[in-house]
């Protein structure tokens, strides 16, 4: 037996806010993304957020120097010129029927990979006898340590993913000619080192709070899952030097997804630096160590 009251609710909005999107590296040129809020009672045809056009965004460096960056598709703005490390910038956007919104933020100089050590000793031999979702799980982890030097006084927060390269031969269904695939796909990896983080949280990334200045060993664990027929001939680590606002919004998001769906959770607010609006804008750098071989095992 069961019961139930039903109690309208009022939902407030208070009308829709622009949404400034841009994560950029020294690699990239600049490219922010424009998008507006939704209301939760809306009818929902599409789970994409409208994009704001026709904006007026404008990118401002240290030295007071401006850029006006031109709508290139609907809700996208982008300039040929390049972040540089070490150094901070503004972004400004405003829009007819908006807030004008603006965050600042700064590309981390990237700290370099000193050494990577692995430890292979937990690789199995596939047995190609097994079934083959069995063999796709059957790599296992691969424990490795990466050395950075911390800079020192300063306040610095990393990610580390690892990324391989592998070729997968087909016979093509419609021609049943025999072709060959070169794609790329990340690993799942997470830092173990217990002075930098909970392996049961399996997060990879860190901040230098406990390592300060030091020369210092991440121990991080890479799960390796193939799909057996696939060849991988290069495997890329790679540290990211993150700037504190990108750090802050990849935790709420990864608590959000956490409780998603959860009833009896506390609410989560995403991280945002947008000034009123909401968004991320933020910057990174990045180094890389590469390993190749023709003949994976």
């Amino acid at each position: 037996m069961s019961c139930e009251l039903i109690v309208d609710v009022d939902v407030p909005y208070s009308g829709d806010k622009m949404v400034l999107n841009a994560v950029q590296s020294p690699k990239g040129p600049w490219t922010i993304e424009l998008t507006k809020t939704r209301y939760i009672l809306d009818p929902r045809t599409t789970f994409e957020f409208p994009p704001v056009s026709g904006a007026v965004v404008t990118l401002f460096e240290e030295d007071g120097t401006s850029h006006i960056l031109p709508e290139s598709t609907p809700g996208y703005y982008w300039i040929d010129r390049y972040p540089e490390e070490g150094k901070k910038y503004r972004i400004v956007a405003k829009a007819n029927g908006y807030n004008d919104i603006g965050a600042e933020t700064s590309v981390p100089k990237a700290v370099k990979i000193i050494d990577i050590k692995w430890d292979s000793t937990s690789v199995q031999v596939i047995d190609p006898a097994l079934p083959y979702y069995e063999q796709y799980y059957s790599r296992g982890n691969i424990p490795f340590t990466l050395a950075l030097s911390d800079p020192m006084h300063e306040k610095n927060y990393y990610t580390v993913d690892v990324y391989y390269w592998y070729s997968h031969t087909y016979v093509d269904p419609q021609t049943q000619i025999e072709q060959t695939d070169t794609l790329k796909g990340r690993v799942s990896t997470y830092v173990t080192d217990p002075i930098l983080a909970r392996e049961e949280d399996h997060k990879n990334r860190f901040s230098d709070f406990a390592i300060n200045g030091q020369t210092y060993s991440v121990s991080v664990n890479a799960i390796f899952n193939f799909n057996p027929e696939s060849s991988v001939y290069r495997i890329e680590v790679a540290l990211f030097s993150v700037s504190e606002d990108y750090f802050k919004y990849e935790d709420s998001r990864e608590l959000f997804t956490q409780v998603e769906g959860d009833p009896f959770a506390q609410p989560v607010q995403i991280y945002t630096n947008v000034k009123d609006g909401l968004g991320i804008f933020a910057g990174f750098s990045s180094d890389q160590r590469t390993f190749s071989r023709k003949y994976p095992d």
